[in-house]
């Protein structure tokens, strides 16, 4: 057992939806309390709390977060169509010192309104054109506090359209944002960023089809990106920022061919992308307040991978699922990127039957030896997956009952992407039940 890995959780929700004919109107509430300790503690005491997982001495999260969420959508006829969704959201995480009492306590206030209208265009041309606004407020007390407090306000529009033509499909894109952050005692920031999409889709038989896109991509820094300088506790990290980043842009390139026969579909895709003042957090080898220090970096870098999946049926009932990934990512002249995904395989046999699912799925991650400087290289492991459902019924919706089993081969797998990797593994063998009950159609 992992020291100090426990973890408490309470979770629920409720919304309701009117529908008439040319319209609709949803709201949402739901509410996320976790209580639960950071792994790699100063130490424990022996017995009960010991074989829960529990570290008197280690730090403790308490995180509650609520959210509500409304929807309004408008029918014009004729392909025309007019959403409306907001969201408020309230989370707040304080880290308890080993006493019970509040250490460092971070409030954000999140609020969210998007408006989108679903159009048809001359020349046969359909999409969708919309605003986006959102404002977030961080509030950090306490001496741990590793971030100031700041306000983040972004105000963007997008386009998207496609047209059909007769053997082949036409899309493309647009976003421009604008991002503003203020900061306490800090310099603030204040640009615009644009993005921009174009792709096709060409036909070249029956089943296959070349699928391309070609994007144009721009980044605002986030304000931990910009200001972070102390110890957070979440990820066991000293992480400095710097305010003086500016907007990550770059290009990327993506090609593949898509095969489709009644049940039997595959894909592959190709990309690469070039990124000039990519925005990384790198480890230092140095230590502060005996934390790893991590600072935020921005630098040209280089990317490129692939993807392929497949999906094949086996018999009445039966399908089989694979698929494979892979993505290499390098600092222009100074090696490889932090935290890079290792290559991945995969399988899934999958039955079905009157409202009866099975799966056994088995994912196998290859080690990650391609690794930046003072970064450790992360071990191969499979994990074995099993799964059993049942809907009384048959029905879609209405009352799911299953079991699932995860890691069944109990591996000492760990993610390389995770800050936390070289002291907390992923979950081990475990077995769960439950049951989800479903309202309405």
């Amino acid at each position: 057992m992992v020291p100090n890995s426990w973890t408490e959780t309470r979770s629920g929700g409720a919304g309701a939806t009117w529908v008439a004919d040319e319209w609709l109107l949803g709201v949402a509430y739901s509410r996320h309390d976790t209580f639960y300790g950071i792994p790699g503690g100063h130490g424990h005491e022996e017995g009960e709390d010991e074989a829960a997982g529990h570290d008197e001495d280690g730090p403790v999260i308490d995180l509650v977060q609520d959210r509500v969420d409304l929807a309004f959508e408008r029918d014009f006829g004729a392909d025309h169509r007019l959403r409306v969704n907001g969201a408020a959201n309230r989370y707040e995480h304080a880290e308890l010192e080993p006493s019970g009492d509040v250490g460092t306590l971070y409030q954000v206030d999140g609020r969210e309104l998007r408006l989108a209208y679903d159009h048809g265009l001359p020349w046969d041309f359909a999409g969708t054109a919309g605003l986006q606004w959102q404002q977030v407020d961080l509030a950090a007390t306490g001496e741990e506090a590793f971030v100031p407090g700041s306000r983040t306000r972004t105000l963007g529009a997008f386009l998207f359209e496609q047209r059909e033509f007769s053997r082949w499909t036409l899309e493309f894109g647009a976003r421009l944002d604008r991002q503003e952050v203020d900061a306490t005692d800090q310099e603030g920031y204040d640009d615009v960023a644009l993005n921009l999409s174009a792709g096709a889709i060409v036909p070249l038989g029956e089943q296959l089809s070349w699928v391309g896109q070609l994007a144009r991509i721009e980044r605002h820094p986030s304000s931990t990106e910009l200001y972070a300088d102390g110890p957070h506790a979440a990820t066991g990290q000293y992480e400095i920022g710097n305010p003086s980043f500016g907007t990550e842009r770059g290009i990327q390139a993506e090609t593949g061919l898509r095969f489709a026969d009644g049940e039997r579909a595959a894909e592959l895709r190709l990309f690469i992308a070039a990124n000039d003042g990519y925005l990384y957090l790198s480890p230092t080898g140095e230590v502060a307040d005996d934390l790893p220090v991590y600072r935020y970096r921005q630098q040209d870098a280089r990317f490129h991978g692939l993807e392929l999946s497949a999906s094949l049926p086996l018999g009445p009932g039966w399908s089989l699922g694979l698929f494979a990934d892979a993505v290499r990512g390098r600092l222009d002249g100074d090696g490889d990127l932090p935290r890079m995904p290792p290559r991945r395989v995969g399988a899934a046999l999958a039955w079905k039957r009157e409202g009866w699912r099975a799966e056994l799925s088995a994912r196998h991650s290859f080690e990650q030896d391609r690794v930046a400087v003072n970064e450790l290289p992360t071990g191969a492991y499979t994990l074995l997956d099993a799964e059993l459902a049942w809907r009384p019924g048959g029905r879609a919706g209405g009352t799911l009952l299953f079991l699932r089993a995860t890691n069944l081969l109990d591996e000492d797998a760990r993610a390389h992407s995770s800050p936390l990797k070289d002291e907390v593994p992923l979950p081990g063998r475990s077995l769960s039940a439950g049951v989800r009950v479903g309202f309405g159609e």
